[in-house]
């Protein structure tokens, strides 16, 4: 009642996947086939593990790479991003071991973007510090904390104050 031809190929199949098996594995039918399928169920698994680890793999290399530059890895992947540098991590790290002067052209230009931040970043902390000092000088000067009655719109003591120091600065200049 069964398709014998159709078996035969079946079998033939399993038996060529069976190849190598140790023991039993690879002469018994049965054993044969949970030999095969479970080897298939490695194989998808593993096929999977094997990008993950490649992605480990690259991402230790150019951190090492980096790290010899004076950077840390997670600061170099986020600035290349905010350069707009379309190389992967398997790119750079092939880059870091094999051209080792390009990689250092990038980790150069990765330190540029990192000054340039700071600096904004120093020059935005000063800002709001002049700020935060001129308030405080108008209200110690105007008393504001004092007489509460005194409803003096701090903006525009701000800007007073501003035309001020550009009237002195045009007078000394």
């Amino acid at each position: 009642f069964r398709n014998a031809p159709a078996m035969t190929v079946r079998k033939d199949k399993i038996r060529a996947l069976a190849k190598g098996f140790y023991g039993r594995r690879k002469n018994v039918w049965t054993l044969q086939i949970n030999g095969v399928e479970k080897a298939l169920q490695y194989a998808y698994r593993d096929r999977r593990r094997k990008k993950r680890e490649w992605r480990k793999q690259w991402i230790q290399q150019l951190g090492a790479g980096v790290l010899e530059h004076g950077i840390s890895y997670s600061r170099f992947i986020s600035h290349l991003a905010n350069l707009k540098v379309l190389l992967n991590r398997k790119m750079l790290a092939e880059l870091a071991q094999t051209e080792p002067s390009s990689f250092r052209c990038l980790v150069e230009m990765v330190r540029d973007r990192m000054a340039e931040q700071r600096k904004v970043q120093l020059q935005g902390a000063i800002e709001r510090l002049r700020q935060e000092t001129a308030v405080e000088d108008l209200r110690r000067e105007w008393n504001l904390d004092k007489d509460r009655r005194k409803k003096i719109d701090i903006e525009a003591l701000l800007l007073e104050r501003e035309r001020e120091i550009i009237q002195k600065a045009q007078k000394g200049g």
